[in-house]
């Protein structure tokens, strides 16, 4: 099944390539399917932030109830469930930083006009933005109640470096100038992708946490069997989104590389390779998803 879908991809893939050689469009669709591709690995992460929400609140408030802890306005946040809780939300911001990089590669590559360029930089800047205030706000306490904190200042460090660049990059005047900053941004996309799974320990560690029961008699680890098939189930999500990171670490690289590259047949052909290696390998981690 891999292999049938992995020929039909580069089926595809070859289609647009043809289109590009003969010219039938000012646009590259190879972006168009790498961001699709990278798509893919995003879904994956925002099913594993989801868990984390959950668990991340669960484990804070539990600590604050212990202590007793006075209502505080950096707290909110752990006592309402239809918002992320700090740690996830920085978390969460990166994701969709990355999410909106890529497609802003893909709407340069396309020939998409400097005006709606400059509404994707805005909507990149303000991730950033996001990821940063919810990593200052972890920071000031959460993440050491949840035992993130490195975690949290890896992540918001890669904001923090992204940040001037894609400020300039939001008043860029030309398609060009947006080209520029877009690849000088890729150093620190590439470093947020690497924290993020050097974040996965912690994670783990919270989604743990948050199944433990104290006191109980069903086990000597405060697991119940039900807790250890879904912390199981868990590992798993979170193992296919590392390996889902690793692959677009690769895809990222070669989506840069032909953009600075003026596009020539050797860069776009990594692109696509490394584009169907992520949408092949993303199908299959979205099958044990659902199972």
């Amino acid at each position: 099944m891999v292999g049938a879908a992995k020929r039909c991809l580069s089926g595809l893939a070859l289609l647009l390539l043809g289109c590009l050689a003969v010219g039938c469009a000012q646009a590259v669709p190879e972006y168009n399917f790498y961001a699709q591709a990278f798509n893919a690995q995003y879904e994956q992460g925002e099913a594993v932030l989801d868990i984390l929400s959950g668990a991340e609140r669960t484990v804070v408030v539990r600590r604050l109830d212990r202590q007793n802890t006075p209502f505080k306005p950096d707290n909110a946040a752990y006592y309402l469930d239809n918002v992320d809780p700090p740690i996830t939300a920085s978390f969460r911001a990166s994701v969709r930083t990355l999410k909106t990089y890529n497609e802003a590669l893909a709407a340069l590559a396309n020939g998409e006009a400097a005006n709606a360029l400059t509404a994707r930089m805005a909507a990149l800047t303000s991730n950033v933005t996001d990821g940063v205030a919810a990593g200052s706000v972890a920071l000031g306490g959460p993440a050491a109640a949840a035992g993130a904190q490195a975690a949290v200042a890896g992540v918001a460090g890669a904001l923090e470096v992204a940040r001037p660049i894609f400020n300039m990059a939001a008043t860029a005047a030309s398609r060009e100038a947006f080209r520029q900053q877009l690849v000088a941004g890729y150093p620190a996309m590439r470093g947020l992708i690497v924290e993020l799974r050097k974040a996965t320990p912690e994670m783990y560690e919270m989604m743990e946490r948050s199944l433990v029961r104290r006191g109980s008699d069903e086990s000597p680890t405060g697991l119940s069997l039900d807790a250890d098939r879904v912390l199981a189930k868990n590992r798993q999500l979170l193992a296919a989104w590392v390996l889902l990171m690793d692959k677009s670490l690769v895809a990222l690289a070669q989506a840069v590389a032909a953009a600075d590259g003026n596009n020539s047949a050797m860069r776009i052909a990594g692109l696509t390779d490394a584009s169907i290696e992520l949408k092949v390998f993303a199908e299959q981690m979205r099958a044990i998803r659902l199972k």
